[in-house]
């Protein structure tokens, strides 16, 4: 398949940009934040919506280069000015940073919380302010976080502080390019394309945005309807028991197959199977025998997680409510969601594959 990044002109990186501080209002603020990047990139590119031919205009918020190689998305950043990573969480509705790291880099609070929903429950988080949020090559000031979970480990010598949730995400439209490790957090406008800077087949999945930034896609599990938030802060798909029930699968089934736990933001942990299905479709796409998590989470639909976005290129417009994607891969040799077990017996517990998995996101609507 040939899929290649074209050669794009994009306008000035060096991008600013502010955020409200009002944590009610996560809608408001990624509408509020767009807005700001359309104005000051109509300031760059001089007559961009003047009289005359159309001009497609793509502009960055930041260019992140994704440090991991599995599991969920993780990305350099600065706070401050202080090198740390955060993961991308597209699940979760609001930003988070870890109480250690608001205590060590003495972020201010602002008095007010967020109720923040986890896939084994709900918590609360208390909301502080980032002067200056170094992106690669932008920087975004004012950002809000709400303290909350707990993000061990470090990752090129940075640690691991929390994660850019939805009320970011959602002010830009971004573009996975995982298997190049790269992020890209674009604003278009002007262009016939919506995936200016692509080349090659592209496919297009409708998806609803619920909530304020909570991305809805419909997926088929053996042919089944599924309704599943793409969630890049989940770093296996996971379906709900129900929902293995529809596509044929029941307990009994279940109880056949390697299993583990997994937990939250919220730090609750639960059971889950790992089963061989027959397909999952995703648009167009149909990808055969894929590994699918099951697992009594405290939410009402499934996560398509990055092991989805390991191995596809995927740009996300809240803005249209598409998501494009192009498959890498021919259908024969595949790799999306496909794991390698040891030979075990039946029921066996499977410490390499669900137990080590990192935390599910906060998979918040």
């Amino acid at each position: 398949m040939n899929h290649e990044r074209k050669n794009f002109r994009l306008t000035d990186r060096a991008v600013k940009a502010a955020t409200t501080r009002r944590p009610s209002a996560g809608r408001a603020m990624a509408g509020r934040l767009a807005c700001l990047l359309t104005c000051l990139v109509l300031g760059l590119v001089q007559g961009a919506c003047s009289s005359g031919p159309r001009r497609c205009v793509v502009s960055t918020l930041g260019d992140l280069k994704v440090m991991n190689d599995v599991g969920q998305p993780i990305v350099r950043a600065t706070i401050n000015g202080t090198p740390v990573a955060f993961l991308i969480d597209t699940g979760a509705a609001f930003s988070i940073v870890s109480p250690e790291a608001a205590e060590a880099l003495r972020l201010p609070y602002t008095g007010q919380f967020v109720p923040i929903q986890g896939v084994g429950g709900q918590t609360v988080g208390n909301v502080v302010t980032v002067d200056r949020l170094g992106l690669g090559s932008g920087t975004a000031r004012d950002t809000l976080f709400a303290v909350a979970g707990h993000f061990p480990g470090h990752i090129g010598g940075l640690p691991v502080v929390g994660l850019f949730g939805g009320n970011f995400l959602a002010a830009t439209e971004p573009v996975f390019d995982l298997p190049a490790h790269q992020l890209d957090l674009y604003t278009v406008s002007g262009c016939d394309s919506p995936t200016p800077t692509w080349s090659g087949p592209t496919d297009m999945a409708p998806i609803e945005i619920e909530g304020d930034s909570a991305i809805m896609i419909d997926v088929l599990l053996n042919g089944h309807r599924v309704s599943a938030q793409l969630d890049s802060g989940a770093g296996h798909t996971v379906i709900l028991p129900g929902d293995a029930r529809h596509a044929g699968v029941d307990r009994a089934r279940l109880s056949q197959d390697p299993h583990g736990h997994m937990h939250g933001v919220d730090d609750n942990r639960f059971e889950a199977h790992l089963h061989r299905f027959d397909s999952l479709q995703v648009g167009h796409a149909i990808y055969y025998k894929p590994w699918i998590a099951v697992a009594p989470m405290e939410i009402d639909h499934a996560l398509l997680g990055a092991d989805f976005l390991r191995h596809n290129r995927v740009w996300i417009s809240y803005r249209t409510q598409r998501v494009y994607i192009q498959r890498l891969h021919a259908p024969d040799g595949d790799p999306t969601f496909q794991i390698r077990l040891r030979r075990l017996p039946p029921a066996h517990p499977v410490p390499a594959t669900l137990s080590a998995l990192p935390p599910v996101s906060t998979a918040s609507r």
